[in-house]
C-alpha cells in the first residue's frame, strides 16, 4: 500500500512540475498572457498526469487518442442529442 501512495505522489510531484514548467515557458519566454499560460499548462499536466497514471498505477500498456483526450470531450457528453430531453428539464426546473 505504502508504494501506491509513493506512486501517486511520483506522478503528481512530476505533473506539478510539468505545470510549473509549461506556465513559465509560455508566460515569460513566448509572453502569453497569465490566463492562457496556464490553461494551456493545466491541460498539458492534466494529460501528463493521465497517460502517466494509467501507465503506472494500472499498468495499461497503451492510451488510445480516444482515452487521452477524455477530458476534453466531457462537453460532448452532455450536448448530445440523447441527453438533449435532461438540459430542457433542468433548465425548465432552474426557472
Amino acid at each position: 500500500m505504502l508504494k501506491l501512495f509513493i506512486r501517486y505522489v511520483y506522478v503528481g510531484v512530476l505533473s506539478d512540475a510539468i505545470n510549473l514548467v509549461c506556465f513559465c515557458a509560455l508566460f515569460i519566454l513566448i509572453i502569453f498572457s497569465q490566463e492562457i499560460s496556464n490553461v494551456i499548462a493545466f491541460f498539458v499536466a492534466v494529460m501528463f498526469s493521465f497517460c502517466f497514471n494509467a501507465i503506472l498505477m494500472f499498468k495499461a500498456k497503451e492510451t488510445s487518442g480516444r482515452e487521452a483526450s477524455l477530458p476534453l470531450n466531457v462537453k460532448k457528453t452532455y450536448t448530445h442529442p440523447a441527453y438533449e430531453h435532461q438540459c430542457q428539464s433542468w433548465l425548465q426546473a432552474l426557472k
